[in-house]
């Protein structure tokens, strides 16, 4: 069945949005209404005609409601969206400040994040300066002093605002696109952008880098910021090659190691392009594992980039939402796109070699959650208020407040987390059941994550039981040659390197294997949901 109050049906309804204010927003242009797309879509998903730019978009999921962020002149625009691809306007909810204020004008790369009990918006802002300077075919510099461009926060009791700006900037140096992240031990951690002597190119060419940085409980940076990516490779430059860009950080874990994506090149051309760097730590060392771009211009959209990734309404499946320009027309467009683990990392888009380009074929809606009881994994999301609950009769201490409860099971181990963080396990079987806190609301989905890394020789296999009589959707990451089952569907892979395999079983699947033919054959993210 399909389910997303399955945990409970008693589960309250979510709070509606309350109506953000228009008093003080003379003068600034309304987000203006996306254009209606039929069941499925095609990119770009938000595209609010010629003259608007959507730069630096971020979207953060509260109560089942997508809120989608991106940057501005004066003010920071947000849209709405239940399924990550309709989005319609929100209005302006935070502008500029006072004269006396260093946020003034200028807001670029809004990211929000829901803790202790607020709305943070990490947001860079800067003072009015003189003269304008090129942003290419993108908004964005408009007449700010760049020099004292800082990161800041912006605070609210709602995800729509209206927030407002903390007196003194968080950074105080150039600094830009900030990405909080809370780590398993719940550590929260800031990477940021800076721009400085030590993150020009070894050729002495000025460039900007980024970097990370400890949150304290009170909110401030704890003043010991490491590396994470500096400019490095030619692609990583502007077309004059003048200046370099490593920038706009999102970072993602995934079998205990680091895997930051950060954007490369100019912001305004057509080179824009999105790379990875990775590390065993938060706190480094860092480093790029390739040379290449992972995602890059191709068809008639160019420069894609400045990226975030969220999850489709079923809890589990990881979309990329990012900007880039359509054909050579003016402003970034929103862009989403399936993101993949390839085995050696992140992917966007479906495509056997890497750098992969934006999808412009249309593509099914994300998916909603199914949850078929004979399938013994599952993964469950709650938005839960209360000081404690049980999940089957485990105990997680929640600390009140609204706080999101994800509880995945793989068929033999239970894991909890409380707003990102690990909170307890335990062994065994278990039941997507909640008690002792109020439900707001539940997403369920049958679901199955194998991460780790196998390597195989000739006969040997890698099976997971499933059982499930609707249809069953995978993907697997296989180097070598190998035949992958699901259902009565089997594939032969023969590859030198990672290879991303996806399959689907209409009439459900008893188990999922992979047999290797060849020696050395190596499998990796086996991902299994019920649609």
């Amino acid at each position: 069945m399909t389910s997303t109050t399955a945990a409970h049906a008693d589960a309250a309804a979510a709070p509606s949005a309350p109506a953000v204010p228009a008093a003080g927003l003379a003068g600034l242009l309304p987000p203006q209404r996306a254009v209606p797309r039929a069941p499925g879509f095609s990119n770009p998903v938000l595209d609010a005609g010629p003259t608007v730019d959507h730069g630096d978009p971020f979207v953060l999921e509260h109560l089942g409601v997508y809120h989608l962020f991106h940057s501005g002149p004066r003010g920071v625009d947000a849209y709405v969206s239940e399924d990550l691809v309709r989005w319609e306007p929100a209005g302006t909810v935070l502008t500029g400040a006072g004269e006396d204020h260093w946020a003034q004008l200028e807001l670029w790369a809004p990211e929000v994040v829901h803790q202790d009990g607020e709305f943070v918006m990490y947001v860079a802002a800067t003072r009015p300066g003189v003269g304008r300077r090129s942003a290419g075919k993108a908004c964005g510099a408009d007449g700010g002093d760049d020099t004292l461009r800082r990161q800041g926060v912006a605070r609210a009791p709602h995800p729509l605002g209206p927030y407002t700006w903390d007196d003194e900037p968080l950074v105080d140096e150039w600094s830009i696109d900030a990405h909080p992240f809370t780590d398993d031990d719940g550590r929260r951690w800031l990477f940021y952008n800076v721009r400085n002597d030590d993150t020009r190119h070894a050729d002495g060419t000025l460039g900007c880098g980024n970097v990370v940085d400890e949150v304290l409980p009170d909110g401030r940076l704890a003043g010991s910021p490491v590396p994470v990516a500096y400019p490095s490779e030619p692609w990583e430059a502007g077309p004059d090659a003048e200046q370099y860009w490593n920038e706009a950080p999102f970072t993602l874990k995934r079998r205990g190691r680091y895997y930051q994506m950060y954007s490369g090149g100019f912001f305004g051309g057509d080179g824009y392009a999105l790379g990875v760097t990775v590390a065993d730590s938060v706190a480094g060392p860092w480093r790029k594992e390739t040379v290449r771009p992972l995602f890059t211009s191709g068809g008639d959209v160019s420069g894609p980039g400045h990226h975030c990734v969220t999850v489709a309404p079923d809890g589990v499946t990881p979309y990329a939402v990012y900007h880039g320009y359509v054909g050579d027309g003016f402003g970034r467009k929103v862009h989403a796109d399936r993101l993949y683990w390839a085995g050696d990392g992140p992917q966007l888009g479906r495509g056997a070699v890497r750098p992969t380009t934006p999808s412009r074929d249309a593509q099914p809606l994300p998916p909603a959650a199914v949850h078929d009881p004979a399938v013994a994994a599952f993964h469950l999301r709650a938005w839960v208020r209360g000081d404690a609950l049980t999940v089957d009769g485990l105990p997680v201490v929640l600390g009140g407040g609204v706080r999101l409860v994800e509880a995945r099971h793989d068929g033999s181990s239970l894991v909890v987390r409380v707003d990102g963080a690990v909170v307890s396990s335990r062994t065994g079987r278990a039941r997507p059941v909640l008690a002792g806190a109020q439900v707001l609301r539940t997403t369920l989905a049958s679901h199955l994550d194998d991460e780790r890394e196998h390597v195989l020789s000739a006969g040997e296999t890698v099976v997971h039981a499933w059982g499930g009589a609707g249809p069953v959707e995978c993907a697997v990451a296989v180097s070598g040659r190998a035949r992958v089952e699901l259902g009565g569907t089997v594939v032969e892979v023969a590859s030198a390197g990672y290879e991303l395999v996806t399959l689907r079983a209409e009439g459900g699947a008893d188990r999922f294997c992979v047999t290797a033919i060849g020696e050395g054959v190596r499998v990796a993210d086996v991902v299994l949901d019920a649609r």
